[in-house]
């Protein structure tokens, strides 16, 4: 491998496709999901999974600030559209 190497370069760029430049010049991570509602799905179980998690280790945090985050997480999971993301499957759907 040589790092002056065109044909290298080329095929190191297009193995790297999961993270692009946006038209803001940001960089985006590319995740494939089957549809909107599997991203709600998936945020919901992040969400859950955080939740009970607070409770396995009682000795590293305070009850209160257990009690405190996990009511945070509750509330953020609530805020996850279900009905809106089926709508943009539907319409993902139709569109196709």
């Amino acid at each position: 491998m040589k790092k002056k190497d065109p044909e290298f370069w080329k095929e190191a760029k297009e193995s790297m496709e999961t993270i692009r430049k946006n038209r803001h010049n940001k960089n985006c991570l590319m995740v494939e999901m089957e549809s909107y509602t599997d991203l709600g799905c998936l945020l919901s179980a992040l969400i859950r999974i955080s939740q009970q998690s607070l409770f396995l280790k009682e000795e590293l945090v305070d009850e209160e600030i257990r009690t405190d985050i996990y009511n945070l997480l509750d509330f953020a999971n609530k805020l996850i559209p279900f009905p809106e993301l089926e709508l943009l499957d539907e319409i993902s759907t139709i569109s196709r």
